[in-house]
């Protein structure tokens, strides 16, 4: 009796092709599936009962985009305990925000091997995403997919920024820094959108030198932190857009005598642990991470169980936490 494996190699096809065929999964092309049924009736070949689903049905697929911020763990764990208690097995992949790398990955998706996907933040265009997104199930966790057809699942950053921002204004500050990132990427413009709309809401004139980019590590929020200390009218308050910049503000801060929540305001943005465990702890917009990451599978295993089910945008509730690094109003 003849293996999958050798009625792959038979059919001069994939493994998961010919598990498609079993199945009768409808994307395979009419040509390929009648060549490996016809080998399956030459050979005799029965799949083993129970055989169907062992990949398609038992494993999905997570993206992240770097594993130093450890706000992705926290949604990775809401994935996974979601998972496990339906049986399914996730298995993480990071793509380091390489486009080559995610197309790598999704294309393990697209050859049966996993049910579905759950990705950050991804590097494809909308145009990518919504043909990928047609046929196999795939959603994004922790960031907005406008402009496409993915179901989602994330906080709305625009007014999270705004209620932090407010925050600083509303404890005496005009002279606040924004320190974001390099790139254009949803959460970084509607981030430094909500830091705009809460300044021009309270009549506060917008300084282009107060928006300091650098890369997510306490080295970038550092150096840019030299740069915003030596203008001639420097920062009173600063908002970082991580908890990972955050750290290298209040390091700035340290080596400077400068104290948080005295001299300088200080909010972050995640409110991952990193937030509590600093001293002074630092006062952040919290993201739901372990919720969202619930969620998440939630709605993958919709699509894994109908590609057709309704496209779903969920926005989940921030909230600003207040530590030691902000004044009290």
């Amino acid at each position: 009796m003849l293996t999958i494996k050798e009625i792959a190699v038979l059919a001069e096809t994939s493994v998961a092709t010919v598990s498609r065929v079993i199945n009768d999964d409808p994307r395979v092309t009419e040509e390929t599936a009648k060549r490996v049924r016809q080998i399956i009736e030459t050979t005799g070949y029965s799949p083993k009962r129970g055989h169907k689903s062992v990949t398609r049905q038992k494993k999905i697929l997570i993206l992240l985009p770097t594993l130093s911020n450890p706000y992705f763990f926290t949604v990775l764990q809401g994935v996974e305990h979601n998972a496990v208690s339906h049986g399914f097995d996730p298995f993480v992949c990071v793509t380091h925000r390489d486009s080559a790398t995610e197309k790598h990955y999704l294309n393990m998706v697209t050859s049966g091997e996993y049910a579905g996907v759950i990705t950050f933040t991804s590097t494809l265009s909308n145009d990518e995403l919504n043909k990928y997104a047609s046929k196999h199930p795939f959603i994004q966790c922790g960031a907005l997919a406008s402009g496409t057809n993915i179901s989602y699942i994330a906080i709305d950053d625009t007014a999270a920024a705004y209620d932090a921002v407010t925050y600083l204004i509303n404890s005496g500050h005009q002279r606040i820094a924004f320190i974001t990132g390099f790139t254009k990427r949803a959460f970084e413009v509607n981030r430094r959108k909500g830091y705009m709309n809460a300044l021009n809401d309270n009549g506060i004139l917008y300084v282009s030198e107060y928006i300091a980019k650098c890369d997510y590590n306490y080295t970038g929020s550092y150096r840019a932190m030299e740069t915003l200390m030596e203008l001639k009218e420097p920062p009173t308050a600063i908002f970082a857009s991580s908890d990972l910049t955050t750290l290298g503000v209040l390091k700035y801060m340290n080596h400077n005598g400068i104290v948080p929540g005295q001299d300088m305001d200080v909010i972050g943005f995640d409110g991952t642990y990193l937030s509590e465990a600093t001293s002074p702890a630092f006062s952040a917009i919290e993201q739901p991470g372990y919720e969202m990451g619930r969620a998440a599978f939630d709605m993958l295993l919709e699509k894994i169980k109908d590609i057709n089910f309704i496209t779903k945008r969920i926005i989940m509730a921030h909230r600003l936490v207040l530590r030691e690094t902000t004044k009290p109003l």
